[in-house]
């Protein structure tokens, strides 16, 4: 979702990322803690756990263009967000940024917590043109073949792998503990090698525009904002929402906010008016 987001950044839209879950169960601070010892160096509680993953948040998403003050943590604890607790979710940042294009990770994820937000995604807008990006690893799947695009924009390939390193980056004294990496290891070795972004959109609807094509025209500004809203769970980004290491973003032309919603260190975007890149 990196690409979407810095595309939209790059178009000249106001992303607002949603980090749906705290982590707090994640299996990556185990592993984290054997490396700390073998290290001789203190264990990370849960609580430092959930700072340091929430600091890789919000790191990785300024890499992309996205400021801390577009950043919102919905704090959903545990390792098993419902479907309903994805959708009271989205409503509530809908509510926040109404209007907004929201974009998370795919109904058809193996991983619970980025199913459950694009479940209710769907649920919630099934008249709405919205946005959900599939991993790499579900590619080949027919499921994909229709409703779907590759994002393909050279201009962000240095920001996403930029972004990506931030979920590498392995300083224990500075607080920071690789978790990104350490939690879906697989899908950043993926990324590095292909930075590019799967979008698929509500199935009859088609996108505004092809990824990978000229630039979008900024829209113009509406003399009041209208924000848009997205969301997703964990340090995996979307701009939307999604649960673990999966961070969510979502992007709205200026002066018109939207809101994302991510789990993991995995990112979602979203956007709002017509013209968005996507």
């Amino acid at each position: 979702m990196g690409e979407l987001i810095a595309e939209y950044v790059r178009c000249g839209w106001r992303v607002e990322a949603v980090l749906v879950t705290d982590g707090a169960d994640s299996g990556a601070r185990v592993g984290i803690n054997r490396i700390l010892a073998a290290e001789h160096l203190p264990p990370m509680s849960i609580p430092a756990f959930v700072q340091a993953r929430e600091r890789e948040f919000v790191a990785a998403l300024a890499q992309l263009g996205v400021s801390a003050a577009h950043v919102h943590f919905a704090g959903w604890h545990g390792d098993q967000l419902t479907v309903a607790e994805a959708a009271a979710t989205i409503r509530a940042y809908a509510a926040r940024f109404p209007g907004a294009l929201h974009i998370t990770m795919s109904e058809w994820d193996l991983n619970p917590d980025h199913r459950a937000l694009g479940t209710a995604l769907a649920q919630l807008s099934r008249t709405d043109a919205h946005r959900w990006v599939v991993f790499h690893r579900y590619w080949a799947s027919a499921t994909f073949r229709q409703n779907c695009r590759i994002v393909d924009v050279p201009f962000t390939v240095a920001a996403v792998r930029a972004a990506a390193a931030v979920y590498a980056r392995w300083d224990p004294t500075g607080g920071w503990y690789a978790i990104g990496v350490m939690s879906v290891w697989r899908d950043f070795r993926v990324l590095r090698a292909d930075p590019r972004d799967l979008v698929c959109t509500t199935p009859g609807i088609p996108m505004s525009r092809r990824p990978g094509s000229t630039p979008a025209p900024k829209p113009p500004a509406s003399p009041s904002p209208t924000p848009t809203a997205a969301a997703s769970p964990s340090p995996t980004p979307t701009a939307a929402t999604s649960p673990s290491p999966t961070p969510t973003a979502a992007a709205s032309p200026s002066p018109t906010p939207t809101a994302a919603t991510s789990a993991s260190p995995t990112p979602t975007a979203a956007a709002s008016p017509s013209s968005a890149p996507p």
